[in-house]
């Protein structure tokens, strides 16, 4: 009887202490799920920092094309005035008897300047002209500084953000047996301005994040990336969708072997013909050749990182 009590004493124990161990270990795990979520919330939020950034880096270029260009124009417009102006002080000083075709010649170029701009306002017009330059080249310096100022700020910004991302993508879980931390993310904006991105971070044990992914479906997707044709299509579709014509000619093959790329693409969900029979990258097939290129640089260059 008393050993049976002793034991009965021991279970309760033991299970007080194992309930007291649950609910310390869940309380871990809501901690560490709540950080996650803060480490991903501050992740979107330097990402839309940084876009924001680029976004007016862009404008700020675009202003100092719009600059020279009025240059370009104020000084193609300075140079015909300042022809004309030789021409109407050439007219003026003729010789003494001109033959009877010089005379008309220039009484035709006189009066020709009579109707444009007689030679003070000709002479006025080309010094607000000039000041006119030298105010835009002054502000085109004005933005040029300003757009510096700016790369540095977004430079800055943006490894101070890979360095934020990088501390929380090394942070393994504590409460887990073979931990591992691993991250598939990136952003890109294609030539065609259109911005895609994406990102997923796990957190699990070694065997848990593994078994998810079988040996036959990590060779099904790595097979594509043994074909170059395969490579090289994805590399144009990273501008956006092309016409079968278009990615025929990038690769320098004919459209019927291009053609049976892309239904082999097509089987393998990797990109769709739209409507009007261009074709499209499907889900994250940019994305997978990015991390093909990634992984690449890294085994050609170890310290590419």
């Amino acid at each position: 009887m008393a050993e049976e009590v002793k034991d009965r004493v021991k279970l309760e124990t033991r299970q007080s202490f194992l309930e007291e161990k649950q609910r310390t270990l869940e309380s871990n795990l809501e901690g560490l799920q709540e950080h996650r979520k803060e480490v991903v919330e501050t992740r979107d939020r330097h990402l839309a920092e940084v876009d924001e950034k680029i976004q007016s880096i862009t404008e700020e270029i675009d202003a100092c094309r719009n600059e020279l260009s009025k240059i370009a124009d104020l000084q193609a417009e300075l140079q015909t005035t300042t022809e004309a102006l030789d021409t109407t002080t050439n007219g003026e000083h003729h010789p003494q008897h001109p033959l009877k075709g010089e005379t008309i010649m220039a009484g035709e170029v006189k009066d020709e300047a009579k109707v444009d701009m007689n030679p003070e306002e000709m002479q006025r017009s080309l010094a607000e002209m000039q000041d006119k330059i030298l105010e835009v080249r002054r502000e085109l310096a004005a933005a040029q500084a300003k757009l510096k100022i700016i790369t540095a700020q977004s430079d800055a910004s943006i490894d101070s953000g890979k360095r934020e991302a990088l501390d929380a993508l090394f942070r393994l879980p504590h409460d887990t047996k073979d931990p591992i931390t691993w991250c598939y993310a990136g952003a890109y904006r294609a030539a065609s301005g259109q911005q895609s991105r994406r990102g997923s971070i796990w957190s699990d044990s070694i065997d848990n994040f593994i078994s998810r992914a079988p040996d036959v479906e990590i060779v099904k997707l790595a097979t594509f990336f043994t074909n170059p044709t395969v490579v090289a299509v994805l590399r144009q579709l990273v501008e956006g969708k092309k016409s079968v014509t278009d990615l025929a000619n990038g690769c320098g093959i004919s459209e019927s072997e291009m053609e049976k790329t892309v239904v082999l693409l097509i089987d393998g969900s990797l990109v769709y013909r739209t409507e009007d029979g261009l074709i499209e990258p499907k889900h994250d097939a940019v994305f997978y050749f990015f991390n093909f290129v990634g992984m690449t640089r890294v085994y050609l260059d170890p310290e590419d990182h």
